[in-house]
């Protein structure tokens, strides 16, 4: 069973998808399905499985527009940012996306990336790869034309603002102690003349990483929210997802968040300060996440955000 502060879910199993979609998914592929394996990873409770045919592999994402037409339009939107994405190694390309005839249903399918998510709590060793082949890929992202004005979520990241003027909250202390700092840091999000914009992930969590099974072997997939966004911006997602998960040496885990910030040649050149206020800009807004009415069409995500808020308050706490 995964940890909680791994994003995971119930998900569609491939034999329950309808016919026509899997007979879609091996027209795309150019042959019959022999093989199909179902993935949990992702807020989304469609159809996330990896098929295989005599000659190739993919992985498929696909829902019921009808039950979800939220879902539908997220994936409508990942087809299109696919599709401008620059053909990288260490990114999955489509390979097709369309609308089922005769069904509700839409479906993504891109390369398979033969690895496995880090375990939460991260290790050591696991985090070294991906912050590794993360500073590896930032100078492909340098210099990408993107050609959507979508920027860094600011609304997202300063949901703190709520929880710092609402008095009966009881994150309301801490979220006071933190204001000053998240002010400056969350307003240099979008990027600015020290750390110009660049085409960002702005998801980078466990679940949307593979490790393969030998090195480099580094893929970051579910490329739904690019935006453009400070250098800093993406790896200090990733440091709140090692922390959150009770990876930091001060949750009695193996990573010193801190002193790798500070030495990693993917972070040592930016200000320690935007990761710690990155991390604590999370923590509030899962915080204010988790305390929302539950969502019908993703139901495991406010118990991911409690898992997410409560893994980071010791770490924001502490420096308060």
């Amino acid at each position: 069973m995964p940890a909680a502060t791994f994003l995971h879910g119930r998900r569609t199993p491939w034999s329950a998808a309808p016919t026509e979609l899997r007979a879609w998914v091996a027209q795309q592929l150019g042959g019959e399905i022999v093989d199909a394996s179902d993935r949990t990873g992702g807020m989304s409770v469609g159809l996330a499985t990896v098929v295989r045919t005599a000659t190739r592999s993919a992985f498929v994402k696909a829902l019921d527009g009808d039950h979800n037409p939220v879902g539908a339009q997220n994936c409508h939107h990942e087809a299109r940012m696919a599709k401008d994405l620059p053909v990288l190694a260490e990114i999955p390309a489509l390979i097709a996306a369309g609308d089922i005839p005769g069904t509700a249903w839409t479906a993504n399918v891109f390369e398979a990336a033969d690895g496995r998510t880090p375990d939460h709590p991260w290790t050591g060793s696991s985090f070294g790869r991906v912050l590794d082949a993360w500073h590896r890929l930032t100078p492909k992202l340098h210099g990408v034309e993107w050609p959507h004005a979508l920027t860094a979520p600011h609304a997202f990241f300063d949901r703190w603002q709520q929880v710092a003027g609402d008095t009966e909250d009881p994150w309301h202390e801490l979220a006071q102690s933190w204001a000053t700092r998240l002010e400056s840091a969350m307003s240099r999000i979008g990027g600015d003349p020290e750390h110009p914009a660049i085409l960002a992930h702005i998801d980078l969590r466990a679940d949307n990483i593979l490790l393969g099974t030998t090195e480099p072997g580094v893929w970051f997939i579910d490329w739904a929210h690019p935006a453009l966004a400070a250098p800093w911006l993406d790896p200090a997602i990733l440091f709140a997802d090692v922390i959150a998960s009770g990876a930091d040496v001060h949750d009695g885990g193996e990573v010193d968040a801190t002193a790798v910030w500070r030495a990693h040649p993917a972070t040592e050149r930016y200000d320690i300060e935007l990761m710690q206020a990155t991390v604590a800009a999370l923590a509030f807004a899962t915080h204010v996440g988790a305390n929302r009415p539950p969502s019908p069409l993703f139901p495991h995500q406010r118990g991911w955000e409690r898992a997410m808020a409560d893994g980071l308050a010791p770490f924001i706490a502490r420096l308060r």
